[in-house]
């Protein structure tokens, strides 16, 4: 009996103090315990837990912040040789371009001089050329059909004649029968008549000596033709024909082309 009634009276006691927890300010009193025995200890996490992700953060940080100049360092590094190189090139441009522009300065100073010196010559090449002009127009000439040797003009006839005939168109045209001053003249005609006789103004009379139709003693002439053949004691006067091959002495009546002879005017 006593051990139920003792069993009896601890659940009487459990029950009363159930009741008493279940009573709400019994309840609150007892939360309001619990955190306050918990509240430093989760404090103190908080606080371990940020120290922690603060020191986490900073690490992060300065690594990220070593890298980082570590990076800026080599870009730096790189810009420096990059900006060396380009300071070199352009060093060495300007240096190539100042001497292309000096070298073309001179060039156009070289340029400038000769262009002054081209007018200068042209502007003399063309005063020669006028005073060439003026001497040419100034110059002795010969008209059509006569050739022009130095000073002097020849015509060589076509026409057939005997000397006096030939001696007396020459006359109508203000000349006379050539007449060979000097061994140019000589060569000149004989390159210009070829193979056919021509009367040339050289006579020779009996008992005189040879003379040229101008009065020219033949002896006082700078020339070397000398008259082949003899006069013959038929004719009075005897006359001078001429060829590329030679000369002779024959009768004037013979019938040749004949050579007339001026001064250019």
């Amino acid at each position: 009996m006593e051990a139920e009634d003792t069993y009896e009276n601890i659940e009487d006691l459990s029950s009363q103090r159930t009741r008493e927890a279940l009573k709400p300010e019994r309840r609150d009193q007892q939360w309001t315990n619990m955190r306050r025995k918990q509240s430093p200890r989760i404090i103190y996490t908080l606080v371990a837990i940020s120290i922690v992700l603060s020191v986490l953060a900073l690490g992060t940080a300065v690594i990220r912040i070593t890298k980082m100049a570590s990076e800026f360092n080599s870009a730096l590094n790189g810009f420096q040789i990059e900006l060396s190189w380009w300071k070199y090139n352009v060093s060495e441009n300007f240096e190539k371009k100042h001497n292309s522009v000096i070298a073309l300065q001179a060039e156009i100073s070289l340029l400038k001089e000769i262009s002054e010196n081209f007018v200068k010559n042209r502007n003399s090449v063309i005063a020669l050329q006028t005073e060439i002009s003026l001497l040419k127009e100034n110059l002795p000439s010969c008209s059509k059909q006569w050739i022009q040797f130095k000073q002097n003009c020849y015509l060589f006839s076509p026409n057939k004649e005997t000397w006096e005939k030939a001696n007396a168109s020459c006359a109508s045209r203000k000349a006379h029968l050539m007449v060979v001053n000097n061994a140019a003249e000589e060569e000149f005609l004989r390159k210009a008549i070829h193979y056919n006789f021509h009367w040339i103004g050289l006579t020779y009379t009996h008992g005189s000596m040879q003379r040229w139709v101008d009065g020219t003693d033949y002896s006082l002439s700078n020339t070397r033709m000398l008259g082949i053949g003899n006069c013959n004691w038929f004719y009075s006067d005897c006359c001078t024909a001429i060829t590329s091959q030679g000369q002779k002495i024959c009768s004037c009546f013979l019938q040749y082309h004949s050579i007339c002879e001026k001064p250019a005017e």
